[in-house]
């Protein structure tokens, strides 16, 4: 089975297109500290805002990853003329560009071991991975390979990963709340002790909580995740 191709693919439209870009900001804006959130994008949302709403690249190095993205090899000079100038160059300009070039997977419903597949995913190795397989756990150790596949296949198939702080992050929290008020009664009480251990713990836990929301545990809520058809790493 290996380099196998078990589906056709066929050419991208601006829609299968814009449906990726959404699915893709659907991540961004619950993962990404720098994505803003709320954004409706369409055809007529402007690259600026599509920039604003994502946090992208400037027009250069943004078609690069665009290029990378959707596997095609448009030029510079194809994207500045699509993407700039960013507060009037509409998201469908973007979109009809890479439509033009970009190929996905034509997935039909088939079955494997008498189970009905619903949709495939791509790019993923799939070396010890059996029908018995969670397959949670597989999305989340490949989830960046499962959020570009899985946009450009099936777009809202895969659910966001639920952001989970640990015991130290509330304790953190904990910390910071008791410092803060220790600061507020230390005036009251004129105890410079009192003062500068709220100070302390606030520190502490301002900075704890800092550093842990870096790294929250995210885990893919397994009972949302459609069962899919695997294929091999071509």
């Amino acid at each position: 089975m290996r380099n196998s191709h078990f589906h056709p693919n066929r050419s991208m439209t601006k829609d299968d297109v814009l449906r990726a870009i959404r699915d893709s900001y659907r991540f961004s804006e619950q993962l990404d500290p720098e994505a803003e959130q709320g954004y409706d994008l369409t055809f007529e949302t402007t690259v600026d805002e599509w920039r604003a709403a994502c946090d992208l690249l400037a027009a250069g190095k943004l078609g690069q990853a665009l290029n990378a993205w959707f596997n095609v090899s448009f030029s510079n000079t194809d994207w500045m003329a699509t993407l700039e100038p960013a507060k009037k160059a509409p998201l469908e300009g973007v979109c009809e560009l890479i439509a033009s070039k970009a190929q996905m997977a034509d997935i039909k419903p088939f079955a494997i071991c008498g189970t009905q597949c619903l949709s495939g995913k791509e790019g993923i190795p799939v070396e010890g991975i059996r029908p018995s397989t969670p397959l949670a756990p597989t999305a989340y150790k490949h989830l960046s390979s499962f959020i570009a596949a899985m946009g450009r296949l099936a777009p809202d198939v895969l659910p966001v990963p639920e952001v989970k702080h640990g015991i130290a992050h509330r304790i953190g929290r904990w910390c910071g709340a008791c410092g803060f008020m220790l600061l507020l009664v230390s005036p009251v009480t004129s105890s410079t002790k009192l003062a500068l251990l709220g100070l302390l713990l606030l520190i502490i836990g301002v900075s704890l909580a800092s550093i842990l929301a870096l790294r929250p545990s995210r885990t893919l809520p397994s009972g949302k995740l459609r069962r899919s058809a695997i294929s091999p790493k071509l």
